[in-house]
């Protein structure tokens, strides 16, 4: 990046993920989406956390301006990290309804499953809780006899055996659907059919996902920790994301109450409808720009 940036003489450089090249003598803007190397760095593979947390540090001395994209990002950042609050500017994210709302229904054989479901998106770690999903919709299967499937979208990422061994070891795991990583067609899709989506991860910059549910008009369960809330506002049931009852709770409720899930589904469409990739450029644009103006 410094050779690049003595070639072509920058007016700013945006940093796009986490880190900042050392030696840079350019202006420049760091994203930082969350603070996990410092608040979770148990679910990182060891020395992976031990330069993210090296590279934080070098990047947020180096940078003129600080892009997150949470209050809740923006409160760990300045709180770990010692940043003044005035340099860090919290962008939000959104979901990209072109590329999912309009597409045509179609067949995915992929993962289909004749019975109703329950839905997760996303990476597939510790820290998305993923093993407690599966605990407690066995648990929905044995005391409500629900008809519903388990579908899990999304990559195996580092230390998942856990998760794989609790869907191997569950009394119900041919309900248990794991489709790997998925096409935008595939999860448009997968979005659109889902009965409820359930995401109850541990710790979140964003949680984009359950913003992308949102925008379809899914009923959703969340966790009721770090920048979820700030997403979801009052469009979804917010649960303690260790307490198993909690979340059982709280999926019954939508499957058990149809009225309940459609005024979810409606608040959810108002609040997803707040976010914009648009508002999000013309943000991201303001602070370069800022950023090029420090000299």
């Amino acid at each position: 990046v410094p050779r690049a940036a003595a070639r072509f003489v920058p007016d700013v450089i945006h940093f796009t993920n986490n880190m900042v090249s050392f030696g840079e003598k350019f202006p420049a803007v760091v994203s930082i989406y969350d603070m996990l190397p410092f608040v979770m760095p148990e679910s990182f593979i060891y020395w992976h956390a031990v330069y993210q947390r090296i590279y934080f540090r070098y990047g947020v001395k180096k940078a003129n301006r600080i892009i997150t994209i949470s209050n809740n990002s923006k409160e760990d950042i300045c709180r770990i990290l010692g940043v003044d609050e005035k340099k860090v500017h919290v962008i939000p994210l959104a979901p990209e309804l072109s590329q999912y709302k309009f597409m045509k229904e179609k067949s995915i054989k992929k993962w289909e499953t004749a019975d109703p479901y329950i839905l997760y998106a996303g990476a597939i770690h510790p820290r998305k809780n993923i093993t407690k999903l599966i605990r407690v919709f066995g648990r929905l299967i044995k005391t409500k006899k629900i008809p519903h499937s388990l579908v899990i979208a999304g990559s195996f990422r580092w230390k998942s055996r856990e998760v794989k061994e609790a869907a191997e070891k569950a009394p119900y795991r041919n309900k248990v659907l794991f489709t790997g990583r998925v096409s935008d067609e595939e999860l448009s899709e997968l979005y659109r059919n889902c009965a409820v989506f359930v995401y109850p991860s541990l710790y979140e910059g964003f949680g984009l996902p359950v913003l992308e549910a949102m925008a379809f008009g899914v009923p959703v369960v969340t966790s009721n920790v770090s920048s979820l809330p700030e997403v979801t506002g009052d469009a979804a049931l917010l649960v303690d994301p260790g307490n198993d009852d909690e979340i059982y709770e709280a999926i019954w409720k939508i499957l058990d109450k149809p009225d309940l899930a459609a005024e979810l589904g409606k608040k959810a469409l108002k609040r997803a409808a707040l976010f914009s990739w648009e508002r999000t450029a013309r943000e991201v644009f303001k602070v370069l720009k800022t950023a090029a103006e420090d000299i």
